[in-house]
């Protein structure tokens, strides 16, 4: 999802859960998913929007990742990136959005690309 940010939050807080929830796992892949979590609301009326506390959460962790990776040298930029743990359904961190960022910032290291 790469959508602006007003775009992003229309179809984060659709009535169709089915929408919300695919939305929100794919959320944190957006450039703008910081702004978006800062104007996206806790609840539309009386329901909550899908997945809130997971998407905080999960732009949290890429923007602490993305300063980590920063500080490094290329060489170690790859390597960190390739230990990452984006297996699908294992207990790590980084949801759906966020393995097809990983792999996204994979080739671009490969490419020498930061």
């Amino acid at each position: 999802m790469q959508a602006p940010v007003r775009t992003a939050i229309t179809v984060l807080t659709d009535p169709d859960g089915d929408i919300g929830s695919e939305a929100a796992d794919c959320v944190s892949y957006n450039a703008e998913a910081e702004a978006t979590v800062a104007e996206l609301p806790k609840s539309v009326g009386l329901f909550p929007v899908e997945g809130f506390a997971a998407i905080q959460q999960q732009v949290r962790l890429k923007s602490g990742f993305q300063a980590h990776l920063a500080a490094l040298p290329d060489e170690q930029r790859s390597w960190r990136l390739s230990i990452a743990d984006t297996t699908p359904g294992s207990f790590g961190l980084w949801g759906k959005g966020m393995r097809d960022w990983f792999e996204e910032q994979r080739y671009r290291s490969l490419a020498g690309i930061r």
